[in-house]
């Protein structure tokens, strides 16, 4: 909550925060690196998504798979 509060205003850690209303968002909107933030946050969730859930299932099910002679070697 408190950042939806901040996301409205220009925020001091020293002195009273004044309030700019949706300025904010609309320097963010107009910024051009935006979209490539977004693009690589969209990566970087895909690439942990991809390692940490995806892969170790797949892993998990092939070992399901096999035989408890091959897996005891």
């Amino acid at each position: 909550m408190f950042a939806f509060v901040v996301g409205f205003q220009h925020y001091y850690f020293v002195k009273q925060p004044e309030t700019v209303g949706v300025a904010n968002f609309r320097e963010v909107a107009a910024d051009p690196l935006t979209l490539t933030a977004f693009g690589n946050t969209f990566y970087y969730v895909g690439l942990v998504l991809l390692l940490t859930f995806i892969m170790p299932i797949f892993i998990s099910i092939l070992l399901m798979e096999m035989s408890r002679r091959t897996i005891a070697g």
